[in-house]
């Protein structure tokens, strides 16, 4: 319960934060406006949504259980070929 507690305040927590950094950035740029703070708000609830449901998605299909093994060599191997392009 209170890692579970832990991942909501640091999700809320953490997009709160770029949420309103972005919001004071376009306030400074275009203005106070009811279209970018909805907008704002509106990124502050899917950014949220979405980052759980990648989370439980990788959960789910159990992609951290094997991170130290062949997983780990496929991805490097995979960066290594993105890094040399």
């Amino acid at each position: 319960m209170r890692i579970r507690l832990t991942y909501w305040r640091c999700q809320i927590a953490g997009w709160g934060v770029y949420s309103a950094i972005g919001i004071v950035s376009a306030a400074q740029e275009i203005g106070w406006g009811l279209s970018a703070i909805a907008g704002y708000l509106l990124f502050f609830l899917y950014s949220i949504a979405l980052t759980d449901l990648f989370r439980r998605e990788i959960k789910r299909r159990d992609w951290l259980a094997d991170w130290h093994g062949k997983m780990s060599r496929r991805q490097s191997a995979r960066l290594k070929e993105v890094l040399s392009l």
